[in-house]
């Protein structure tokens, strides 16, 4: 009798033993990850850095990064006081313009960008500390890091990245700002508000969600009242700040707002608006926006159940920029790259919704594992064991979403590092260089296009002509004449120059096609 009874008792502690120890292996990484989120971060940073500099100068400088260097290239007066085109404003000009004093290499024409990209990464860990927890902190960065399209404008000599660091940092400062309601914060909160803005005028839009948060959250929806806050008096000092710094750029947006009900030319439709804004944001992967779109869905309600204090301001900077580009796109040039600034509020959310589905699946799974053991325990054992079970549970399953999420993100990944997304006109330079003759003329077509061929072609040494023609049959005919030969380098941007077509017309039918390198399209007139 006594053997037996000894036996069970080793068998049970041999159960309990076992029990304890699946347990305790996932308990134990939870307590290891969060314990060690600081450096955890900086490992995921270091593979988003790694990410944003590897090849970063391997593709030749487009259109936009040729405007952006024939810019910078100007002096510090004008590129700041005489720029009378606050669509690009001036703040990343003038990080670039000292930049490439030291070299204006493909590389260093990048490098601000990718610094500002990586930086991202531990802003959004900050943020989404800030409004849930460490555990959507960490998930939030590494989605940042891995993002294909915060990657590839982190890779780019424009002010996008930028823009999506200063909307990050703004928010988190005014948050910080909120919750201390500390004098230094509000005017740096401003200060960040304002560098926001003259990164890009769709900076606003940032401002604005923030300005709209907090009316709805000092607002007494019962007594339709203000309820005064001790935030009051430094929110207005830091809006009033706000305004007279960046009173240029409101007073441009308000001139210019004719511009949204202009002749459109080029960029995106309002059909498929929201598919192609959503399929940008997850990797360019149609497999990744139908795991990230019920992600994000789900998110905003758990948001609003566990967070509702800071779900309206996450749900503004999302939907307020989304909503009005929806419109826009409908009268004006309208890319998803504008909206580069919203996709931290977007993985925020997916963060949100991986957390809190991996705590509710652990949590009925722990239940009913208790109700069929159906053995009796004490209060203090059971919770213990429950919040073991949960913690552990809890992150096995966040660890399956995010190694899901690193398998179908290699794809995107890889066709991005491995395929050219831009025009090459270092290697047209070469081409034209060696194929051209002295006194021949070059002409892009649109002619803007000279931007980024002048950055690697020199007609001088090449003794050939440069010249802007116009698109018209008549204009390239008069062009033409009497020149000995002519060298037509057409992109697919001459669709916006010249809607009706007149100037492909025209080289179909009068010159000949040499050869198509990345969308560079080479045509000579007369016919070889």
């Amino acid at each position: 009798m006594g053997n037996k009874k000894t036996t069970k008792n080793i068998s049970t502690s041999s159960i309990n033993s076992e029990s304890h120890e699946q347990s305790f292996s996932f308990v134990h990484i939870k307590k290891a990850i969060i314990g060690n989120s600081y450096a955890l971060l900086f490992f995921i940073t270091l593979i988003g850095m790694i990410l944003r500099f590897y090849r970063l100068g391997a593709e030749s400088i487009w259109l936009d990064e040729g405007t952006s260097i024939q810019m910078a290239k100007q002096s510090l007066y004008t590129i700041i006081f005489d720029n009378k085109d606050f669509a690009h404003p001036p703040l990343f000009y003038s990080i670039l313009h000292f930049v490439i004093m030291y070299s204006d290499s493909e590389f260093f024409v990048r490098l601000p960008s990718a610094i500002f990209g990586t930086l991202s990464i531990p802003l959004i860990y900050l943020l989404g500390s800030s409004f849930f927890s460490k555990r959507e902190g960490l998930i939030s960065s590494f989605l940042m890091a891995i993002s294909v399209m915060q990657i590839n404008y982190s890779q780019e000599g424009r002010s996008y990245a930028l823009m999506m660091l200063l909307a990050l940092l703004t928010i988190y400062l005014f948050i910080s700002a909120y919750k201390d309601n500390n004098r230094t914060k509000w005017i740096i909160s401003a200060i960040s508000g304002t560098l926001l803005v003259y990164s890009h005028f769709f900076g606003f839009f940032v401002i604005g969600a923030i300005g709209i948060f907090y009316i709805l959250d000092n607002f007494d929806f019962v007594s339709l009242r203000f309820n005064p806050k001790s935030t009051d008096k430094m929110f207005m000092i830091s809006a009033v700040s706000f305004v007279l710094l960046s009173l240029p750029m409101i007073l441009w947006v308000l001139g210019e707002l004719g511009y949204a009900t202009g002749h459109k030319t080029w960029g995106m439709a309002q059909e498929g608006f929201f598919y192609n804004i959503f399929i940008s944001f997850s990797n360019y992967s149609k497999i990744t926006m139908f795991m990230y779109i019920p992600l994000m869905l789900a998110g905003l309600v758990f948001c609003l159940k566990d967070s509702k204090k800071w779900f309206s301001l996450i749900a503004l900077w999302l939907f307020i920029p989304l909503v009005t580009g929806y419109f826009l796109a409908g009268s004006m040039p309208f890319q998803p790259r504008y909206l580069l600034f919203i996709m931290p509020a977007f993985l925020l959310l997916i963060s949100k919704a991986i957390v809190s589905i991996a705590d509710i699946l652990t949590t009925v799974s722990n239940s009913d594992r208790s109700v069929n053991r159906g053995k009796k325990r004490t209060v203090s054992e059971a919770k213990n064991k429950s919040s073991n079970n949960t913690n552990g549970k809890s992150m096995f399953v966040i660890i399956s979403v995010v190694m899901l999420v690193i398998l179908i993100s290699y794809t995107p990944l890889y066709n991005y590092y491995t395929t050219s997304h831009k025009n090459d006109w270092r290697d047209t330079s070469v081409f034209i260089a060696s194929i051209t003759e002295p006194g021949d003329y070059v002409a892009p077509l649109p002619g803007y296009m000279g931007q980024a061929l002048m950055y690697y072609y020199d007609n001088s040494s090449d003794g050939t002509f440069y010249a802007n023609t116009q698109y018209s049959e008549s204009g390239l005919t008069s062009y033409v004449k009497g020149k000995q030969r002519v060298w037509f380098l057409v992109t697919g941007d001459i669709s916006a120059a010249n809607p009706n077509g007149s100037a492909v017309s025209w080289l179909q039918n009068n010159a000949f096609f040499v050869k198509n390198i990345t969308g560079i399209y080479i045509f000579t007139y007369p016919a070889l």
